[in-house]
């Protein structure tokens, strides 16, 4: 099967190596900038292709025409404006083109979109998107769905858990910045593993689902213990929080059953038992 790969990054890349060492035809794209640090490939790989621009990644996508897609994409930073630019503005684009052979398209987004809720979440939770960055993701997931309904092709969006890895591990980058960390101690925070992350992606091609699934470990942490684990494994000072004591603390468990049933994916990786 011909698949683009659309956000060959830290989810990306790994999952367009596996899907080529399937044996699929596989168009991977990403920006410049991520190619200055090859890795190494499954042979045969996924063929590469920088993509500075919406143009280029526009054009490459035409010349390969698709039979499935997977967006993965990422903005630079946490900048509102790159999220606009990425996710919003970037899935306008996307969703105006024409791909004559796609069959199926999954999009990956975020479980962020729940922010607000309390207690076990799965697909039949309302939508209660918080920040800024909530809003704009869940209005990307909007023009998915529409775009694949103008398409006629079968959509499937992720909504993924904090994804981290090996070469990525959770806490590390906030602990190392030594300033006072956001949220409560307390709360639980829902995690997902890049390996498990690309296994359900790719299970997802494979079985072609349709409609709307989260993703996550099942096994949520207190953010205490993931950031006291986190410094003391990277030799770093024990974490400062910003929140006052009092404040209550959020309670949200991400439920992936709904995937799980579907596709029988369970995930290898839990970070409560990180070790780290």
């Amino acid at each position: 099967m011909k698949i683009a790969v659309v956000g060959a990054g830290h989810l990306g890349r790994p999952l367009a190596e596996w899907l080529a060492g399937a044996g699929h035809d596989v168009l991977a794209l990403a920006r410049y900038s991520f190619f200055s640090h090859p890795q190494p490939a499954i042979s045969p790989g996924p063929r590469l292709v920088s993509v500075p621009d919406f143009e280029d990644l526009e054009r490459e996508l035409q010349v390969f025409s698709p039979e499935a897609m997977v967006v993965c994409w990422a903005p630079g930073s946490r900048d509102p404006q790159d999220y606009r630019r990425v996710y919003v503005e970037g899935m306008e684009r996307l969703m105006t083109r024409d791909f004559p052979d796609l069959r199926h398209a999954v999009y990956t987004s975020s479980t962020s979109v729940y922010e607000d809720l309390e207690g076990k979440v799965d697909e039949s939770a309302r939508l209660a998107p918080r920040g800024e960055h909530a809003r704009l993701l869940l209005e990307a997931e909007n023009i998915f769905k529409s775009g694949m309904e103008r398409l006629g092709v079968a959509g499937c969006i992720l909504r993924l858990a904090g994804l981290y890895s090996a070469d990525r591990p959770p806490a590390r980058a906030s602990l190392q910045k030594g300033v006072p960390l956001q949220g409560h101690p307390g709360d639980l925070v829902n995690l997902l593993h890049r390996e498990d992350a690309a296994r359900a992606l790719a299970l997802a091609l494979e079985k072609r689902l349709c409609g709307v699934f989260n993703l996550a470990d099942g096994h949520p942490i207190r953010r205490e213990e993931l950031y006291v684990a986190a410094a003391k494994a990277f030799g770093l000072p024990p974490p400062i929080w910003n929140s006052p004591v009092a404040e209550n603390t959020r309670e949200r468990e991400i439920t992936p059953a709904k995937f799980a049933a579907a596709t029988g994916w369970r995930p290898e990786h839990e970070a409560a038992q990180l070790g780290l």
